[in-house]
């Protein structure tokens, strides 16, 4: 039986004794209220477009319970598909253990794009921004996601031959 996402369900059973007491039994009825949430994840402004090697601090995952209860070990976590975070912090910690209907976790973090600014010559490279949410009693999984695509520019070679310069030789008139 699954218990639907909210409302309740009632449970009668029967407990009897081992034997040789197998006809002394105990009945007993087990209410089980469901109480559902709704995690929802967002993220902040991102840059539509990042150098090789840029650090981006600031940046944000908002994940918002917009449910009806308090959501249950709810949790939020950035991430990204290339490049590396680092001094994230969330508030509330996460995970949760109750987040109140209405209430956010806020995480911060620092963003470092991959490669080396000035570095050689690289094809664009596309970066996924996410941020992740949930709760053990989250009853509407289908918004626990939140993404954005970012490029990462290619460099440009600074080692690469550059044109020649023509001057001109001075006249004298």
């Amino acid at each position: 039986y699954t218990v639907p996402a909210s409302g309740s369900c009632t449970v009668n059973y029967q407990v009897c004794a081992a034997a040789p007491n197998a006809t002394v039994c105990d009945t007993a009825t087990l209410t089980v209220t469901a109480s559902a949430a709704d995690m929802s994840a967002a993220l902040g402004a991102t840059p539509s477009v990042v150098s090789p090697g840029q650090v981006i601090a600031n940046l944000t995952a908002t994940c918002t319970n917009i449910g009806a209860n308090a959501a249950i070990n709810a949790t939020c976590a950035p991430s990204v598909s290339v490049g590396t975070i680092s001094a994230l912090g969330c508030a509330p910690t996460t995970p949760q253990a109750s987040l109140a209907a209405g209430s956010a976790i806020l995480c911060t973090y620092t963003y470092t794009a991959p490669g080396t600014a000035g570095g050689t010559n690289e094809p664009a490279t596309s970066v996924t921004f996410t941020a992740t949410t949930g709760a053990t009693n989250d009853g509407v999984p289908a918004n626990n996601t939140a993404s954005v695509s970012t490029t990462v520019i290619a460099a440009v070679d600074a080692a690469a031959a550059q044109p020649a310069r023509t001057v001109a030789a001075p006249t004298n008139t």
